[in-house]
């Protein structure tokens, strides 16, 4: 968490209005609510879990991705 908030602060330093991290798939498992997917994305020292309905997006595990996070 420590890392995250680092990041977040040096973003805010440079005028960034939005946070961007690189990573791969690290896992992808069903939600118990119905034609929900959990996706989990390794970027490094930062692991983003994050939750879509399957229709809007197919990830497999292995797959590079970009995560932009904005106000």
């Amino acid at each position: 968490m420590e890392v995250v908030r680092r990041v977040i602060k040096l973003a805010a330093a440079q005028g960034s209005r939005s946070l961007e991290l690189r990573g791969r798939v690290a896992e992808v498992s069903k939600s118990l609510i119905p034609r929900v997917v959990i996706y989990s994305v390794d970027c490094g020292d930062v692991r983003i879990r994050f939750d879509t309905l399957s229709d809007l997006l197919k990830l497999n595990v292995g797959d590079e991705v970009t995560i932009t996070v904005g106000k």
